[in-house]
């Protein structure tokens, strides 16, 4: 019985892994609109330029049981590479607008604190939805009776874990939002390294915060 409730707990595992949150995560914390495949990378600028035959080649986590996970490079159709769901049409297209109408222009400051604020912005909704995807498999397992639930345990604390993460980079993304909202450009350091005569090969969109 016991083997069946931990095949139960992996299987939710990989379900709930399978499922995103939908949600805009705009400075203003009111909007209600649907999220929709936001890119984090603009798609008719950036993206254009690294495409073949409308697909592009990147990294994708293959989870495995028991870890570690596998990291392998697959073929993703254009539209859908580097999509997350953290942002309704409208919000994307208000925010980000200066960036995907065009390439970005690295002397112009509100440019560069897009550039940062949408990595962010992506960064927060990884954390948050990793968070909610352990806080379930952690009560799936109590339900399971795998986990105690009232004493301090592996999964319980990884699971606190994400939760903790996840607050800190709300409050690290707060600080975009105020700097956002206040169109001060300036509130941002940029070190910018400029490699010349490089055909197009990779576009990152991502974030650390201490």
């Amino acid at each position: 019985m016991k083997q069946k409730a931990k095949n139960e707990a992996i299987n939710y595992f990989f379900v709930l892994h399978g499922r995103s949150i939908d949600r805009c995560h705009e400075p203003m914390e009111s909007c209600d609109l649907p999220a929709i495949r936001a890119h984090s990378i603009p798609s008719s600028t950036v993206l254009s330029r690294l495409e073949h035959d409308g697909h592009v080649i990147m990294p994708h986590l293959k989870l495995k049981f028991p870890p570690p996970s596998e990291m392998e490079f697959k073929s993703i159709g254009k539209r859908h590479a580097t999509t997350f769901t953290g942002l309704c049409s409208r919000h994307d297209n208000d925010i980000f607008r200066p960036i995907d109408v065009g390439l970005p222009v690295l002397q112009n400051k509100e440019h560069l604190f897009l550039l940062a604020y949408r990595a962010v912005i992506r960064e927060y909704h990884v954390v948050l939805q990793n968070a909610i995807r352990f806080r379930a498999s952690y009560e799936k397992r109590i339900e399971l009776g795998l986990s105690p639930g009232n004493v301090p345990c592996d999964f319980g604390l990884a699971a606190l874990s994400h939760q903790l993460n996840a607050f800190e980079c709300y409050e690290y993304k707060r600080h975009y939002d105020e700097g956002y909202l206040a169109h001060d450009w300036q509130s941002l350091e940029h070190f910018v390294i400029v490699l010349q005569n490089q055909p197009p090969s990779i576009a990152v969109s991502s974030t650390a915060h201490l």
